[in-house]
């Protein structure tokens, strides 16, 4: 079947690139509703993209799922690693004029406010080593800076970067409803960031309606 000679081909194209290392790292591909999903742990960062770019190239496959994760070079909990994933942001200086917030057991955190005027806000999320970055930046230069920043604390396992590249008139419409929210509120407000995100596109969308 084309199904198992895909999967064959795939496998063999992970044996033959001696830097994927399966012997030590294991990987499974398997074939679902013609989606190849790629699993298993893999020595280092080089090793996931060489075993995706094996993957892509293999003829057939039309479509990946990546579940591959990375072996820490650090064993850390999930708090150590979202501690660390925001301080490299912190201290990034091109990060400075964003809102730096945590996630965890459903809550939202505000770690620290920009700067100075705010120009985007990322939210940082950790569940068994893997980085879940959500949120909206200026540009996609800075989406893929923060993405590249968190695989550098070294109990990262894998990041899923759903940064977005922000309208800056939309950005200023959800902190402008936050602000009122809060105010309201006399305290932390903890609504979810996607709750806030279609507030503010209902608004948006209101707004450009009656002018």
């Amino acid at each position: 079947m084309a199904e198992e000679r895909i999967v064959r081909e795939v496998r063999a194209a992970l044996e033959k690139d001696t830097r994927i290392n399966l012997h030590r790292y294991p990987i499974t591909a398997t074939l679902q509703s013609g989606d190849l999903i790629l699993a298993g742990e893999v020595e280092d960062i080089t090793a996931k993209k060489r075993s995706l770019l094996a993957a892509s190239e293999t003829q057939g496959v039309r479509r990946i799922v990546d579940r591959l994760t990375v072996a820490p070079a650090e064993k850390m909990g999930d708090a150590e690693i979202r501690d660390h994933v925001g301080k490299v942001l912190l201290e990034e200086a091109a990060l400075e004029r964003c809102i730096i917030r945590h996630s965890f057991t459903g809550q939202v955190k505000t770690v620290r406010e920009a700067l100075s005027e705010p120009t985007g806000y990322i939210v940082i999320e950790v569940k068994d080593g893997v980085v879940t970055l959500n949120g909206e930046v200026p540009s996609l230069t800075h989406k893929r800076l923060a993405g590249v920043l968190a695989w550098w604390v070294p109990g990262t396992r894998d990041v899923i970067n759903g940064l977005e590249e922000g309208d800056q008139a939309f950005f200023h419409s959800i902190v402008t409803w936050e602000e009122q929210l809060l105010r309201k509120a006399g305290g932390d407000g903890q609504r979810p960031p996607s709750a806030r995100r279609k507030t503010a596109r209902r608004k948006t969308s209101a707004k450009a309606k009656s002018q």
